[in-house]
């Protein structure tokens, strides 16, 4: 058999041939070592951040709870993953569950249907006197009533396969939960106003 390899000019030595193959599969498998890494560190930050969002909103349905407090405890939690200034957080009171993302209630409607007209009175929800097409208060509201509180999260990818993948250097990640507070005092049904 060596004869007839020499014969073809097929020489024997394979020495080398390991570095070679080592240089075809070395990029392809540092990009996914480091695209694995990278997604394994998203699903991480996005866990943490959800505990985190539900114990700021279970902490702000108890009396005494303060937004300051809330938010402070929020941004110490997640400073492993992100600076303070790269966390920003939102907390929406409602009266109930359906007032979520729905405009406060017409009680007396005069044409033009559906909106608010000489003569037309609605269900003040957050009794700050306007009509508001997104019922909810700033704030963490009092008693029984529903808060929604959500936090956005913004932090630098860890790896630089994002260059290489196409994906953006940062990543942006939102989570919110709903909680009722806890019926620490008596509620005060909300007005119902009329527009002159």
């Amino acid at each position: 058999m060596t004869i007839l390899r020499r014969l073809r000019g097929i020489p024997d030595d394979s020495r080398g041939a390991t570095i070679v193959e080592f240089s075809i599969l070395i990029g392809p498998l540092l990009l996914l070592i480091m695209g694995a890494l990278d997604i394994g560190y998203q699903l991480y930050a996005t866990a943490v951040l959800q505990g985190t969002v539900n114990e700021a909103a279970r902490r702000a349905s108890l009396e005494g709870a303060t937004q300051t407090a809330i938010d402070t405890f929020v941004k110490a939690r997640l400073s492993s993953i992100a600076p303070a200034s790269d966390i920003s957080t939102i907390a929406k009171s409602y009266r109930e569950f359906s007032g979520i993302g729905n405009p406060e209630k017409i009680m007396t409607d005069t044409p033009p249907l559906g909106t608010i007209n000489s003569g037309d009175c609605w269900i003040d929800a957050n009794k700050n006197g306007l009509y508001d097409t997104m019922q909810g208060s700033t704030g963490l509201g009092g008693a029984e009533d529903i808060v929604n509180y959500s936090v956005t999260l913004n932090y630098t990818r860890i790896t630089p396969v994002w260059k290489w993948l196409g994906w953006g250097s940062g990543v942006v990640l939102n989570r919110s939960t709903t909680l009722q507070n806890e019926p620490y005092a008596g509620v005060i049904d909300p007005p119902k106003v009329c527009k002159p």
